[in-house]
């Protein structure tokens, strides 16, 4: 799917699980509202939406001017780039054109980070199986068909039933797919995957 626009998600649990969605997430948590106040806190919501949306849009507008005269200038110089270079410095650019301290979108998308290797982690059989496999080793270096035999035989110590799982990859050649998936979340938990041909 292809959007163009920011696309929010609501759900009691983190529904996105693959790494690649959850690395393009800001993950939110919001405190739960007592079932006796949420009627009078809708009203409230409502009412003082519709007292704030034009000095709301008023603030977003002046703030896209701001970000697009940075970005018209060059951008930020000497900025530290990551894996999603666009999505990284607009919101260093939007944070700074907010009155945050320079740093502090990058700070807490890091923070952000560490909830989502957290969220795939916990979601990732697959995952949570390649970790307990590499707790006593530096590093391991073999061909993908005897990774999925380890990988089996590990999630047997972890009393797992890998038939039940639905998730579970069903060959090699699936697991050097999910793998791959997972990659960026393994290498936040010093997981490093190097695949030679």
């Amino acid at each position: 799917y292809w959007y163009i626009r920011s696309v929010g998600l609501s759900s009691i649990n983190v529904v996105a699980t693959r790494p690649d969605l959850l690395d393009r997430a800001i993950l939110a948590s919001s405190s739960t509202i007592n079932e006796k106040d949420f009627e009078s806190m809708e009203e409230y919501v409502k009412a003082e939406r519709k007292r704030i949306i034009p000095q709301l849009l008023g603030y977003i507008f002046d703030i896209l001017v701001k970000v697009i005269e940075i970005k018209n200038q060059g951008g930020i110089k000497n900025y530290k780039k990551s894996r999603l270079v666009d999505f990284c410095e607009y919101g260093e650019i939007i944070s700074r054109c907010m009155g945050y301290p320079e740093g502090a979108f990058g700070k807490a998308y890091t923070e952000n980070l560490g909830r989502i290797t957290n969220a795939a982690i916990d979601s990732g059989i697959v995952v949570q199986v390649i970790m307990r496999f590499m707790e006593d080793k530096d590093e391991w270096d073999s061909v993908p068909s005897e990774l999925y035999h380890k990988l089996e035989d590990t999630a047997k110590l972890m009393s797992l039933d890998t038939r039940a799982i639905k998730d579970w990859p069903k060959s090699a050649s699936v697991l050097s797919r999910r793998i791959a998936e997972y990659k960026s979340s393994l290498a936040r938990v010093n997981i490093q995957i190097d695949k030679y041909e």
